[in-house]
């Protein structure tokens, strides 16, 4: 009897959820576990966003500590073909960090062991994420530091424009 009621139980999860019908695995609710996530890169949103399938469930994963240039903005997409470049279609882990206000997980990215976060910003990719005091992740402001003095990725232009900046200039949402 349990086996028929947890059988009913998931076939009307899974009609609630609309899996079934599109044959599109749906976006899962970010775990609220601390517990790190092990999956298969499936999207690179942008230089600081991708998707990451594990267990049959699809995770947006917002890379902690960073800020990639929006895909319409100089060096935007350059960002976002770096990152696809080395882990789209790859299995990478996720330490957990947080979640935030768009119910994804903030989280350091790492592919055979770099940490892809430090990474972009280290190559000119994405800037080091002003709104965070002085902690664990100084090692983003020298690498930042760095790769500004060596003229790297988005630093080769004249003035880069930090992206917060260039999307209240631009009018464009935080997402």
């Amino acid at each position: 009897m349990k086996k028929i009621a947890g059988f009913v139980l998931a076939l009307v999860l899974m009609w609630l959820t609309g899996c079934g019908d599109s044959g599109q695995t749906p976006q899962a609710t970010a775990p609220k576990t601390s517990s790190d996530l092990t999956g298969r890169v499936v999207n690179v949103h942008d230089g600081d966003t991708i998707t990451l399938e594990t267990g049959g469930k699809r995770y947006r994963i917002r890379l902690y500590a960073i800020e990639a240039p929006e895909l319409d903005q100089a060096y935007g997409k350059q960002s976002q073909r770096y990152l696809e470049k080395i882990i789209l279609r790859e299995t990478v882990n996720v330490e957990k960090i947080d979640i935030d206000q768009y119910d994804r997980i903030l989280g350091r990215v790492f592919y055979k062991g770099r940490d892809l976060n430090l990474e972009m910003v280290r190559e000119g990719n994405a800037w080091f994420y002003r709104g965070y005091k002085p902690t664990k992740e100084d090692g983003y402001r020298e690498a930042e530091r760095k790769a500004k003095s060596a003229r790297k990725g988005f630093w080769q232009a004249a003035d880069p424009q930090y992206p917060l900046d260039w999307k209240k200039a631009h009018n464009k949402n935080e997402q």
